[in-house]
Protein backbone atom coordinates (compact mmCIF):
# COMPACT_ATOMS: atom_id res chain seq x y z
CA UNK A 1 0.00 0.00 0.00
CA UNK A 2 1.16 3.51 -0.97
CA UNK A 3 -0.60 6.16 -0.13
CA UNK A 4 1.00 8.82 -2.16
CA UNK A 5 0.08 6.52 -5.34
CA UNK A 6 -2.99 7.32 -7.82
CA UNK A 7 -3.26 3.68 -9.64
CA UNK A 8 -2.32 0.13 -8.62
CA UNK A 9 0.79 -1.08 -9.60
CA UNK A 10 1.66 -4.53 -9.93
CA UNK A 11 5.29 -6.04 -11.02
CA UNK A 12 5.89 -9.09 -13.45
CA UNK A 13 6.45 -11.93 -10.85
CA UNK A 14 2.82 -10.80 -9.17
CA UNK A 15 1.49 -10.39 -12.65
CA UNK A 16 2.62 -14.13 -13.48
CA UNK A 17 1.97 -15.92 -10.49
CA UNK A 18 -1.89 -15.10 -11.26
CA UNK A 19 -4.66 -17.62 -13.25
CA UNK A 20 -3.95 -16.67 -16.93
CA UNK A 21 -7.43 -15.93 -17.85
CA UNK A 22 -6.29 -12.12 -17.19
CA UNK A 23 -6.24 -10.51 -20.02
CA UNK A 24 -3.27 -7.49 -20.54
CA UNK A 25 -5.08 -4.32 -22.27
CA UNK A 26 -2.78 -2.16 -23.82
CA UNK A 27 -2.28 1.32 -21.94
CA UNK A 28 0.00 4.61 -23.01
CA UNK A 29 0.47 5.59 -19.54
CA UNK A 30 3.34 7.06 -18.02
CA UNK A 31 4.03 6.31 -14.11
CA UNK A 32 6.38 7.91 -12.71
CA UNK A 33 7.88 6.78 -9.61
CA UNK A 34 8.31 9.42 -6.91
CA UNK A 35 11.75 11.16 -7.55
CA UNK A 36 12.53 9.60 -11.34
CA UNK A 37 12.02 11.21 -14.24
CA UNK A 38 11.91 7.78 -16.32
CA UNK A 39 8.80 6.03 -16.14
CA UNK A 40 9.02 1.88 -15.86
CA UNK A 41 7.53 0.16 -19.42
CA UNK A 42 4.19 -1.07 -18.69
CA UNK A 43 3.10 -4.20 -20.19
CA UNK A 44 -0.49 -2.93 -20.24
CA UNK A 45 -3.72 -2.62 -17.22
CA UNK A 46 -5.26 -5.69 -15.96
CA UNK A 47 -8.96 -5.55 -14.44
CA UNK A 48 -8.56 -7.89 -10.91
CA UNK A 49 -10.67 -8.47 -8.23
CA UNK A 50 -8.79 -7.77 -4.52
CA UNK A 51 -10.01 -8.59 -1.36
CA UNK A 52 -9.80 -7.54 2.02
CA UNK A 53 -11.21 -9.15 4.92
CA UNK A 54 -14.85 -8.69 4.36
CA UNK A 55 -13.94 -6.08 1.65
CA UNK A 56 -14.03 -6.62 -1.71
CA UNK A 57 -13.52 -4.19 -4.85
CA UNK A 58 -12.25 -4.31 -8.83
CA UNK A 59 -10.22 -2.16 -9.56
CA UNK A 60 -7.21 -2.17 -11.99
CA UNK A 61 -3.73 -2.48 -12.05
CA UNK A 62 -0.90 -1.27 -14.02
CA UNK A 63 1.53 -4.18 -15.16
CA UNK A 64 5.12 -2.97 -15.14
CA UNK A 65 7.37 -5.12 -17.26
CA UNK A 66 9.96 -5.59 -14.53
CA UNK A 67 10.62 -6.06 -10.44
CA UNK A 68 9.03 -3.18 -9.06
CA UNK A 69 7.13 -4.24 -6.25
CA UNK A 70 3.16 -4.38 -6.37
CA UNK A 71 1.26 -1.20 -4.98
CA UNK A 72 -2.23 -0.65 -3.94
CA UNK A 73 -2.80 3.18 -4.58
CA UNK A 74 -4.87 4.98 -2.26
CA UNK A 75 -8.54 4.62 -3.72
CA UNK A 76 -8.16 1.19 -3.50
CA UNK A 77 -6.73 0.98 -0.23
CA UNK A 78 -9.59 3.26 0.75
CA UNK A 79 -12.22 1.37 -0.57
CA UNK A 80 -10.67 -1.76 1.12
CA UNK A 81 -10.89 0.16 4.30
CA UNK A 82 -7.62 -0.55 4.58
CA UNK A 83 -6.97 3.19 5.88
CA UNK A 84 -8.81 6.49 5.67
CA UNK A 85 -8.55 10.21 4.94
CA UNK A 86 -9.79 12.99 6.75
CA UNK A 87 -10.45 15.91 4.30
CA UNK A 88 -11.21 18.89 6.76
CA UNK A 89 -10.90 22.66 5.24
CA UNK A 90 -11.26 25.21 7.50
CA UNK A 91 -12.44 28.30 5.55
CA UNK A 92 -12.51 30.72 8.55
CA UNK A 93 -8.55 30.06 8.29
CA UNK A 94 -8.47 30.11 4.21
CA UNK A 95 -10.21 33.24 4.87
CA UNK A 96 -8.00 35.33 7.07
CA UNK A 97 -4.90 34.19 5.50
CA UNK A 98 -6.38 36.05 2.02
CA UNK A 99 -7.61 39.14 3.57
CA UNK A 100 -3.91 39.32 5.22
CA UNK A 101 -2.49 38.98 2.14
CA UNK A 102 -4.04 41.65 0.43
CA UNK A 103 -2.89 44.58 3.37
CA UNK A 104 1.03 43.65 2.26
Amino acid sequence: MNTGIIVNVMDKSTFNKLNTRHIVSHTNAKIYPYGSAKPPALRGVIDVTVMSGAEEIRTTFHVAERETGTLLGCSASEALRLMSFTKQVRRDNAMKMTQSREHL
